[in-house]
């Protein structure tokens, strides 16, 4: 039977920290399994040109 050059997912491996590094707070661990998405900067013409186009048609 011929090979297919089929990729897999990635791997996620899960590392232990040391000791020393456990004195974080809750709040400073993501959740597991969920990245924060980056957050979007708009420029304050692109935020002015959004603006102008939410005034003519509200929810598009």
């Amino acid at each position: 039977m011929p090979q297919t050059n089929v990729q897999s997912q990635p791997r996620h491996v899960q590392t232990t920290q040391p000791t020393s590094s456990l004195n974080t707070t809750f709040e400073s661990v993501p959740p597991a399994g969920r990245r924060r998405r980056q957050r979007t900067i708009f420029t304050k013409d692109q935020v002015d040109i959004l603006d102008q186009v939410f005034e003519k048609n509200q929810y598009p």
